[in-house]
């Protein structure tokens, strides 16, 4: 999905919901406005033909069968665009409806943590186990991708890294059987890689004894203001 949109629903979902409202609301009236607007039409019309001498009247009405053919045309497009919207707007309920009904499995606010759901969903999905057994080579992996080693930047590249090169951490199968776990939840293969990191970086952080708290006193975002 759109990351906007993803964006939106993780940080405000009524305004989703208002937005979504409004726009039915809007989609309604217009399509209301445009059927009152071609009733009227046709029914001025049909007069105006009627008052015409009668060899005037069938040129009139030859001109009238072209221009509903065009709105016939005009209106199965608008039918098919409307179609199309629903489809979107329908996931975006359906998106709603599990973010309402899921628990989130991290926790946004600085220092990000992952929530107690999400630790059991790293037990449910065997996350731990895997990231256990190749330890090794991914805290070397990590160390090497941290020049500055302060925690913060540690952070963002256990992140950089799970969403965007999840094959330093997983086998193409683990991959694969992340991404039908996640279609089976109804949500995208980027929520697991997100708990991912942040277990990576926690095990990181205790190896290396470093306090989660000193992620802040490195934020850029934290440390500008």
């Amino acid at each position: 999905m759109n990351p906007v949109i993803d964006f939106l629903l993780k940080n405000y979902p009524i305004a989703i919901w208002l937005i979504l409202g409004g726009g039915l609301v809007w989609l309604y009236l217009s399509v209301r406005n445009i059927s009152n607007k071609a009733k009227d039409k046709a029914e001025e019309v049909h007069v105006k033909i009627l008052a015409l001498p009668c060899d005037n009247r069938m040129e009139e009405l030859n001109k009238q069968k072209d221009l509903y053919r065009d709105l016939d045309l005009k209106t199965d497009k608008f039918i098919l665009e409307l179609n199309s919207m629903a489809k979107v707007i329908k996931n975006i309920f359906l998106r709603l409806d599990n973010k309402s009904i899921i628990q989130p499995y991290t926790r946004e606010m600085s220092p990000m943590t992952i929530t107690e759901r999400g630790l059991e969903r790293v037990h449910e999905l065997g996350i731990d186990k895997i990231i256990n057994d190749k330890w090794a080579s991914i805290s070397s992996y990590i160390g090497e991708k941290t020049v500055s080693k302060n925690p913060y930047d540690i952070q963002q590249a256990c992140i950089d890294e799970a969403l965007l090169n999840p094959a330093k951490f997983l086998t193409e199968e683990e991959i694969d059987k992340l991404k039908l776990e996640a279609y089976k939840e109804g949500v995208i293969i980027q929520t697991y890689l997100r708990i991912i990191a942040l277990y990576v970086r926690d095990k990181y952080f205790e190896e290396q004894n470093i306090p989660l708290t000193d992620i802040d006193k490195h934020d850029p975002r934290v440390v500008g203001h």
